[in-house]
């Protein structure tokens, strides 16, 4: 099921930079569309949507969150095995691979850069060993 823009869309271009899967298209100052066939149901347009202009696929208005409470991909370090997945499939080239400890230079494991992360998930339904995960947003306001 796929997301999509309501008419109070005013064009600002912000979910369409933030889609990880480019399914946003539209031009400035005007409504802008998502390709259903595309879209991957992350919910991560609307997160950053100022105006609130992004329903999901249950036809409720996704809520804007703040850039800084969006939860992040974690990783669990004694999980990874440092096979790479995640650094391929990330669209914002926020993971990358790093040693595991300064004594043990040659296994690496996966580290985020929480500043690039958009909190799509993409990273945690393709890791197999469930080394990264993403919170729910309702996780970051419980803790």
């Amino acid at each position: 099921m796929a997301h999509f823009i309501v008419d109070d869309c005013t064009g600002c271009g912000v979910c369409r930079i933030k889609c990880p899967v480019k399914a946003i298209t539209g031009e400035k100052k005007d409504r802008h569309s998502i390709d259903v066939g595309l879209c991957i149901d992350c919910g991560v347009c609307g997160k950053y949507c100022a105006f609130s202009s992004i329903v999901d696929s249950a036809n409720n208005l996704v809520q804007r969150v703040k850039p800084k409470e969006i939860p992040k991909a974690i990783v669990t370090p004694d999980e990874c095995s440092g096979c790479e997945s995640c650094v391929f499939i990330c669209p914002f080239d926020a993971i990358s691979l790093y040693p595991y400890s300064e004594s043990d230079r040659y296994n690496l494991i996966a580290l985020v850069n929480e500043r690039k992360c958009v909190g799509c998930r993409m990273c945690e339904e393709l890791c197999i060993k469930e080394a990264i995960t993403v919170p729910s947003i309702m996780d970051r306001f419980s803790s």
